[in-house]
């Protein structure tokens, strides 16, 4: 098996949810959001490194969070930014307590100074490491979908994505009459335009996995990375074939008030994957 490295973002400040504070550090169901997004990496006995990357001013409460299996540096500007720091923090063997041998592969674990990886667990790991980017927004990712991803890794897959099925009517649009000029449409409507066949979309998830050396060398030869909106775009960019997987409707992303009231009643009900949730969302 590869050793695992773990980058998780959790940097974003939360506006959009009006939690008045860093997103992950908002509580569900009694746990912070940061706290659950962690576990299936901790839990995992391949993984051996785990970055976190917090908004600048809140890296000492972070750390305290996360605890000291994990390493907390300050994110950017941007998520890419932030992403950028975390692969930065993975790949300085000074940081872990045990080194290691940067792409060439990794000899030892986060967890202790015999080797055990961070979940406590012997593993025999060699070869180049696997670096897995996660949002922190995502708290219940199962972790079959982390396995998914590895698997192909392993395989040979260069850079992997866990994507789902887009279920509603999507269509293209075009703007409206500003001006109003124009009697059948108000003014700032949209006109619809044509249908997007959406057997051909997917949506994007996280964890997104790629070879340790490949995306940080994409990192470096994109330069600017604030127009990209996930790492797998950058991985496409510099002439990587992305691998899709299965997702999981358990791993969406907590942007909105109401995910977050999705989320208490998903963490409440303790569901397993295909399960219906219904409990407290008409309150």
């Amino acid at each position: 098996m590869r050793p695992i490295w773990a980058v998780v973002t959790a940097a974003g400040s939360g506006t959009r949810l009006g939690c008045g504070g860093p997103k992950a550090l908002v509580q569900v169901a009694g746990r912070a959001m940061l706290s659950r997004a962690l576990d299936i990496f901790l839990a995992d006995p391949q993984v051996q490194r785990i970055c976190v990357t917090a908004p600048a001013n809140w890296v000492s409460r972070f750390q305290e969070l996360a605890g000291p299996q994990v390493q907390v540096v300050a994110g950017g500007i941007d998520r890419q930014s932030s992403v950028r720091a975390g692969i930065a923090c993975v790949s300085q063997d000074e940081l872990w307590p045990t080194g290691g041998t940067g792409e060439s592969g990794f000899a030892g674990g986060a967890g202790d100074a015999s080797g055990n990886s961070v979940s406590g667990v012997q593993q025999e790991v060699s070869g180049d490491p696997i670096l897995l980017i996660h949002d922190a927004a995502r708290p219940f990712t199962p972790a079959a979908v982390l396995r998914r991803v590895v698997s192909q890794l392993e395989a040979g897959a260069q850079a992997v994505i866990p994507a789902v099925a887009v279920t509603d009517t999507i269509r293209q649009v075009s703007p409206g009459s500003e001006s109003g000029t124009d009697s059948t449409v108000e003014p700032g409507a949209e006109q619809a335009g044509a249908l997007v066949d959406r057997a051909q979309l997917r949506a994007m998830q996280t964890p997104q996995g790629f070879d340790a050396g490949f995306i940080r060398r994409a990192y470096r030869q994109v330069g600017d990375v604030s127009t990209f909106t996930d790492d797998g775009a950058i991985a496409q960019a510099v002439g990587a074939k992305l691998v899709l997987v299965r997702g999981d409707s358990l791993s969406f992303k907590i942007t909105v008030p109401l995910d977050l009231r999705l989320a208490e009643a998903v963490a409440a009900s303790r569901v397993a994957p295909g399960t219906c949730v219904t409990k407290d969302l008409d309150k």
